[in-house]
């Protein structure tokens, strides 16, 4: 059984794209955790154990890429749901799913597009209590 309230970590060296999506989700039952880089998250993640990640791809110190890969070597973030976002290439957007991301999407991020997502992700994979 899901927690009535679900932990997001948003992962963006933009302040205001954090805010952004933040905003997004206000309302819902969410709790946000964020960094602003790859190490960041990675230590957000083993500390606070997120329901659901998003992450851009072009972070510092690990990319997007780098943290997704080393979070899928992880046994309790091996269903994890990661989204992750970018401005980057088709070719970027591939090496993401390739390294484990449920789903990859190009920026501009729509609210409605993001939330449907985030719910379809959630509903499909099945919740393990930590």
């Amino acid at each position: 059984m899901r927690p009535s309230t679900l932990k997001m970590l948003i992962v963006d060296d933009d302040e205001l794209i954090v805010t952004m999506l933040q905003d997004f989700f206000k309302g819902l039952d969410y709790e946000f955790i964020t960094a602003t880089d790859g190490e960041e998250a990675l230590f957000q993640c083993i500390e606070n154990r997120p329901d659901i990640i998003v992450t851009d791809i072009m972070i510092p110190k690990l990319t997007g890429i780098e943290l997704i890969k080393k979070l899928r070597k992880i046994p309790d973030f091996a269903v994890t749901p990661i989204i992750a976002i970018t401005a980057g290439s088709q070719a970027m957007q591939e090496e993401a799913a390739k390294a484990g991301a449920h789903m990859v999407l190009s920026k501009p991020i729509r609210r409605a597009v993001l939330l449907k997502k985030v719910d379809d992700l959630l509903h499909a994979t099945p919740f393990i209590p930590r």
